[in-house]
């Protein structure tokens, strides 16, 4: 390359990075900015990525986000987003023009029909990317840049996008579930294979450091061969609520079932695990799942059907004054109740009061606590309430009011399940369970806890899911990991940024996918369309059985 050349792409980089600088400090509400240098200019010499979002919701904003984050790698150019308030604020957050705005992604492929139009339209909005373009594509004789759809509408909205992007040629990032039957998924799978694109579902769980360290100690064998594993995808009382009784997934007919959209994460990740040591395809599914506990029979005596006038609201874990307002009004929190101070060593750790009655044992029957303390309230998503990513305080009452959010949760049209474990079987013989609760800790809301049982060992994600414990038979010897704060494995909380969640998972798979397809090296992913498939038809199964009492035989299944 030129020095000319070399010294557009550093321009347009340094371009960029000031574009972001800006955006960050008006939206902090700072007054002044300074000129900020990238980090990395331009990794071996390139433009970055371009994207198109289509959805600006929770998660296609959160992807998004990899492009603020890292502009010399990803930059969004054009929006398609119903909502107008949504739209214009992740618009106005990439720089996107009013020319690249749109109100459905059927309206943005008919000016965007191609990959090469989008990178027309990029050219055409900005100079500096004019400038460098032209220089780079005169250096290797073809547009140096990739171009790539992230789809993020609402999942029974995923097929007909999906199809028209692959065919169209565009690379895809698409947000789980695939889609909400069987059908559809394989429809998608089979046009990325046709178009020769390159497909991601986000599967974020499978690029997370932890995952991926399980996975090699699988592969490896270090603990002998794999057998069973067990694990617990805690939804979290309060995002349950929001979610599934209130929210967007609360009826099947509408979105999914809960399983497929909120576990088929959990049940990807455990068919990547049984595969780790080779191919290994489940035999028999087995499902049992009810919604056991939001339902009109289990209203509190003396409810109203809407929070913000109920006379009992205080003593409701789901109250949504408690879930939506609480954390915006800051209420003050309940002192810690203090340990109780130490006794004297002669004295006994329990003492008992002499003349207590059975009376008192009954009102206070537990041992002295040995700590208490506030929990502290898993955040909402109040985009789904106002339409805004920061509402103000009349729109959220107002909201409350008058919207689903603000219902009581045993007076909703929610039908699914609040919980349900599904049982597999694998072809060398190994088991796995993996159960969904809703009525969970906030403060570990969708920490999953895992146990997988070896030959000659036991590989464990307990408590805060940064920590991998495994306990060698042989050596009778247990060690832990936290692989996210090895360089080798994870990422510093400076480079991950706005994509902190799920436990960091949203950056490893946006910076895998992003590292994929600037290299044109698929191989980099784990989640692509044929392995996708694989695991959204275990969901599919384990419906099918909990809907008609019995055990589904995958073989004969896919026969059919």
């Amino acid at each position: 390359m030129s020095l000319a050349s070399e010294c557009v792409l550093v321009s347009w980089s340094l371009h960029v990075r000031l574009i972001q600088t800006r955006c960050q400090l008006s939206q902090s509400n700072v007054s002044t900015y300074a000129y900020a240098y990238p980090a990395v200019i331009m990794s071996s010499a390139r433009l970055p990525t371009l994207a198109v979002l289509i959805g600006a919701g929770q998660r296609g904003r959160v992807y998004s986000n990899y492009a603020l984050d890292h502009p010399e790698l990803l930059h969004v150019v054009a929006l398609a987003e119903p909502h107008p308030l949504r739209r214009k604020e992740v618009a106005e957050s990439h720089g996107i023009n009013d020319k690249a705005r749109y109100d459905g992604w059927e309206a943005m492929m008919k000016e965007l029909p191609t990959p090469e139009a989008t990178i027309k339209l990029a050219a055409e909005s900005d100079s500096a990317f004019n400038d460098a373009l032209t220089s780079t594509a005169a250096v290797n004789g073809k547009h140096p840049v990739s171009v790539i759809a992230i789809i993020a509408t609402p999942d029974t909205a995923h097929l007909d996008a999906s199809l028209a992007c692959a065919r169209a040629g565009f690379h895809l990032l698409l947000e789980k579930p695939m889609s909400v039957t069987e059908d559809q998924c394989k429809q998608i799978a089979a046009a990325v294979s046709d178009s020769g694109v390159t497909m991601a579902v986000c599967h974020v769980l499978r690029y997370t450091p932890v995952n991926r360290l399980i996975h090699h100690l699988l592969k490896s064998k270090q603990l002998g061969d794999l057998l069973h594993i067990q694990h617990l995808e805690p939804v979290g009382a309060s995002h349950f609520a929001h979610s599934y009784v209130r929210g967007n997934w609360r009826r099947e007919s509408e979105s999914a079932s809960s399983l497929l959209a909120k576990c088929c994460h959990d049940i990807d990740l455990i068919s990547w695990w049984m595969e780790a040591q080779g191919p290994n395809a489940p035999t028999h599914v087995a499902s049992f799942g009810k919604r056991i506990h939001f339902r009109k029979e289990n209203k509190p005596k003396g409810a109203t059907d809407r929070c913000m006038s109920c006379p009992v609201e205080s003593a409701c874990a789901y109250s949504a004054k408690k879930i939506y307002l609480e954390p915006l009004t800051r209420r003050a929190e309940v002192a810690p109740t203090p340990s109780p101070a130490p006794s004297d060593s002669s004295s006994p750790a329990h003492p008992v009061t002499a003349t207590s009655t059975d009376a008192d044992k009954s009102s206070n029957d537990l041992p002295t606590p040995i700590s208490s303390r506030p929990v502290q309230r898993w955040y909402p998503n109040y985009l789904a309430l106002t339409d805004s990513y920061t509402p103000d305080m009349e729109d959220l009452v107002r909201a409350l009011n008058e919207g689903p959010y603000g219902r009581c949760v045993y007076e909703c049209d929610n039908d699914v399940m609040d919980n349900q474990v599904v049982t597999m079987q694998f072809d060398a013989g190994q088991s796995a369970s993996m159960t969904m609760v809703a009525t969970t800790d906030d403060e570990r809301t969708c920490v999953r806890q895992t146990r997988i049982c070896c030959s000659s060992g036991e590989i464990e994600v307990v408590g805060d899911g940064h920590t991998v414990t495994i306990t060698d038979f042989k050596t009778m010897r247990k060690t832990s990991f936290q692989p996210d704060q090895d360089p080798r494995w994870g990422a510093s909380a400076e480079k991950i940024g706005r994509l902190s969640g799920h436990l960091g998972a949203d950056f490893y798979l946006m910076s895998t996918f992003i590292e994929a397809i600037r290299e044109g090296d698929q191989s980099k992913l784990t989640s692509g369309a044929e392995a996708s498939l694989r695991s959204h038809q275990i969901v599919f199964a384990a419906e099918e059985a909990r809907k008609e009492s019995k055990v589904v035989d995958m073989r004969q299944r896919q026969q059919c």
